[in-house]
């Protein structure tokens, strides 16, 4: 809700759109902000992504005592073994804005490389994560938005390599406008396909089309190659 009414509020035709929009988002800044210091560190680690996304953790930071500790024990908090991989996105997220906002440090490093690592033995030869199409897509938004990152330049290829087959899997699944009904997954599949043009140089004047006929010339995977190249 937060990063919503921040893109509502920096907008100034959707600002005007929103009557009382500063009135919320000062509510809904406020409530995390009080929320922050008597929750778990898993949901800091939202908040913290929030305020990031929004465009406004220094001022989330400059409320926040001895923050940069808190942060570094936040985002290195309890073993990557056994954690969803939604989970370790949303470690590596936090990881990443520790680098951005405060300075480098070998135990995030290995922590970002921990979670990569972690993710992409997961991902299926189909291309998917869990046959699960909602967690694909969002994992794959995560990989495209991150991977002009120096922490991931290690791991190019491989990450590269899980895009791609994450890419065709969606195109693959493309059905009626939407994907599996259900309109998150449809969302973060959108946005990672359209990131993934847009880093390929390709931008589509119809994405929906585009998408709809590509899926029709997919017989097999050798095929859709085929199809995406030309």
């Amino acid at each position: 809700l937060f990063e919503l009414e921040a893109i509502i509020i920096q907008n100034e035709k959707l600002r005007d759109e929103v009557s009382h929009i500063e009135d919320y988002f000062k509510e809904t800044q406020n409530w995390l902000l009080q929320k922050y210091n008597e929750t778990s560190n898993y949901n800091k680690k939202f908040i913290i992504r929030s305020f990031f996304n929004a465009g406004f953790f220094n001022e989330f930071r400059a409320s926040k005592p001895n923050f940069e500790e808190d942060l570094f024990l936040i985002a290195s908090d309890d073993p990557v073994k056994d954690k969803l991989e939604i989970d370790l996105c949303l470690d590596a997220e936090v990881c990443l804005i520790y680098q951005k906002t405060c300075k480098e440090r070998k135990e995030i490093k290995i922590r970002i490389n921990e979670c990569i690592d972690s993710i992409l033995s997961t991902q299926m030869q189909n291309g998917r994560w869990d046959n699960n199409l909602g967690k694909t897509a969002r994992l794959l938004v995560f990989f495209i938005t991150n991977r002009s990152q120096n922490e991931f330049q290690r791991k190019k290829k491989e990450i590269d390599e899980a895009i791609s087959r994450g890419i065709i899997a969606l195109r693959n699944s493309y059905q009626n406008n939407n994907w599996e009904n259900n309109v998150v997954t449809t969302a973060n599949a959108i946005t990672a396909i359209a990131l993934h043009d847009q880093s390929a140089a390709y931008k589509s004047k119809d994405f929906l089309n585009q998408v709809n006929k590509e899926v029709k010339l997919a017989d097999s995977y050798n095929s859709l190659i085929l199809a995406l190249t030309t």
